[in-house]
């Protein structure tokens, strides 16, 4: 008998730490990560450029993505998304539907106070210029798809994010 893979996705803004989250668990389960930051990394520096925003750069990341997404989903082998689902997660979870995963999504739920608590304290000023943009979209994700969040993160929880997330899976893998 073959246990059902499944994959940990992010929900939340740019810079709620859902990196350091996907590589405690990746550490700590043995879970390989898809990371949309890496491919994007990748294709700055194939391109010599350093915004893939639009253009041939952003139609060479999804390429790059689009292929790594479909062959992750055809080994059949658990993993961790690093990167938020917030504006693709209807077309993911039909993907993930369509191979037979089950999801562990983690929410990061985060105030906007305490996001410019945590950019200004790590020196990512530029950050709070996009956090309304980023906050609006999770909040039209979260209308549309909060059933699928499995687990929270939020100001109060966020010094134990990583803790709470291990937690969060080993009681949804015993399930």
């Amino acid at each position: 008998m073959t246990k059902t893979p499944y994959v940990v996705v992010f929900a939340g803004a740019q810079g709620s730490s859902k990196s350091i989250v996907a590589h405690f668990l990746s550490m700590e389960f043995s879970l390989p990560i898809l990371n949309r930051d890496i491919i994007r990394s990748e294709v700055k520096e194939d391109l010599f450029t350093d915004d893939i925003s639009e253009g041939p750069a952003l139609k060479e990341f999804e390429k790059r993505f689009t292929d790594r997404w479909q062959k992750t989903l055809k080994n059949g082998r658990s993993f961790i998304l690093d990167g938020s689902v917030d504006r693709r997660w209807g077309e993911t979870k039909k993907d993930l539907e369509a191979a037979g995963y089950r999801w562990f999504m983690i929410d990061m739920e985060l105030s906007r106070s305490f996001f410019e608590d945590l950019f200004k304290a790590t020196k990512r000023q530029k950050a709070i210029g996009e956090l309304d943009r980023y906050l609006a979209d999770h909040k039209k994700f979260m209308r549309a798809h909060g059933d699928d969040v499995t687990i929270k993160i939020t100001d109060d929880t966020f010094g134990k994010r990583v803790h709470e997330a291990a937690e969060g899976l080993r009681s949804f893998l015993r399930a």
